[in-house]
């Protein structure tokens, strides 16, 4: 009996089957260590958020709007017990929204990584360039018989979704005359904040000027984003940076952009026949804000080393890392009638396991690549130190040119994004396809005492 269970014992296939059941149990360590990388993002994510915060956030912001209030006239009817009618006659105050006829947007930024310890997040300054023109002469078309406007007390609003990205104005221009802005969105149900100023004009005589021109300077700050709600019947956007990594979104892609590895640059152009935002509006409709969220033109200020990302995708593969070396020590053991203790294929399950800890650490200070090329050095020569002190053979550097393999392997895949899917299934259908190959003749009933 004790002679019939060594057999077992000793055979290639309960040693192979016992492998297979070691690997099962390394997914735990390697779980904690996926685990462990997703905590660090999150981290990393909140800091950002906090230094994105206190930089004024995203800037986000809308094409100036005019403001015109206005009285309507509202006839009430009362019946009395006896059927008798009569009326009386109120006023209501309305207010009436109107658009530019063009709007051209400029804007240039200066950013740069603000750090918070370890953790670092985009920040920028600038100055955002609003010129155009209002064609007021149409502005009172759609009035009822009831309804007056009262444009001397008219006030151009531009609104802002963060008070705290206006650091300052540096121009600001109504009709060829300087003008001054206030803090405020006056009743516009388009963003929390925003800048206004009084732009009284007259809808008849010899004041009336149906084409009135503006022109505005403003200072800004931010981060992590520009948005941009196109208000107006035509509307160009310009956006100039230093930041070698924009990603384009939103309502519609640029018509035209330029990326360099120091800069960008992209210009829009859309009218609000494509954006459906209406040229005017009164308070009778309201605006939405989640409504009008597909209709804001974006461009996000990415980071271009993602290197949790790239950590990440990195552990998707971790069970590779366990499984070839294992495979490889196995094939050792049977071409080379050399013994290797489980505990010894533990240890060097926990190095491979090991690498993703060092890979993480080491690229929250220096480059990925930089750190994937010295965490896996440092695992493969460590392994092939060990199983040559443990088996006093040359050959245990065999072990040398596979972990080089499989950790080149992933590294151009890692590097190739768009191919990365179809990198991983070639090499792993190539892998399986090799070891099927040289374990084809293998025995996995018969012991090693019976080979001998």
């Amino acid at each position: 009996m004790k002679n019939r269970i060594s057999g077992i014992t000793d055979s290639q296939g309960f040693k192979a089957g016992t492998l297979v059941g070691l690997t099962l149990i390394m997914l735990i360590p390697i779980t904690m260590v996926v685990s462990l990388i997703s905590e660090r993002s999150y981290r990393a994510a909140s800091v950002k958020e906090e230094i994105s915060s206190s930089a004024g956030g995203i800037l986000q912001f809308a094409g100036p709007v005019i403001k015109v209030p206005g009285k309507r006239s509202i006839e009430k009817i009362f019946i009395n017990s006896e059927g008798r009618k009569s009326s009386e006659f109120y006023e209501e105050e309305f207010t009436l929204w109107f658009t530019p006829e063009d709007l051209e947007i400029e804007i240039d930024l200066d950013t740069e990584n603000k750090f918070r310890g370890i953790f670092y997040s985009p920040v920028f300054t600038g100055e955002i360039s609003l010129s155009g023109r209002f064609n007021l002469g149409s502005i009172d078309e759609e009035l009822e018989d009831n309804e007056k406007l009262h444009p001397e007390n008219a006030e151009l609003i531009i609104p802002f979704s963060n008070q705290k990205g206006i650091r300052g104005i540096n121009k600001a221009e109504w009709n060829g005359t300087e003008v001054t802005l206030h803090p405020g969105n006056r009743g516009l149900n388009l963003s929390s904040g925003g800048i206004y100023t009084e732009v009284p004009f007259s809808l008849a005589g010899n004041e009336a000027k149906p084409v009135t021109d503006f022109s505005f300077k403003i200072m800004i700050r931010g981060a992590g984003k520009v948005s941009i709600l196109p208000l107006a019947t035509s509307t160009s956007v310009d956006i100039r940076a230093d930041w070698p990594a924009p990603s384009f979104g939103g309502f519609c892609l640029p018509d035209s952009h330029n990326i360099t590895d120091e800069r960008f640059s992209a210009r829009w152009n859309c009218s609000s026949l494509s954006s459906g935002i209406p040229v005017k509006w009164n308070d009778q409709r309201v605006f939405d804000e989640y409504s009008l969220m597909s209709s804001y033109i974006e461009t996000d200020f990415i980071n271009v080393h993602d290197h949790y990302g790239q950590n990440e995708r990195a552990a998707k593969y971790a069970i590779l890392f366990i499984l070839i070396p294992f495979i490889t020590l196995f094939l050792f053991e049977h071409f080379f009638d050399r013994r290797i203790h489980i505990i010894q294929y533990i240890l060097a399950g926990i190095a491979n396991i090991i690498f993703y800890l060092l890979l993480l650490s080491l690229s929250e200070h220096i480059s990925f690549n930089l750190s994937y090329l010295i965490s896996s050095a440092a695992v493969t020569l460590m392994l092939c130190l060990y199983f040559y002190s443990v088996l006093r053979d040359s050959r245990a550097a065999a072990i040398a040119p596979v972990m080089i393999f499989v950790y080149l392997f992933l590294f151009i895949t890692l590097q190739s994004e768009d191919w990365a899917l179809l990198i991983g299934a070639s090499g792993v259908f190539v892998i399986t396809g090799f070891i099927m190959f040289i374990t084809r003749k293998i025995d996995f009933y018969q012991s090693r005492q019976n080979q001998k």
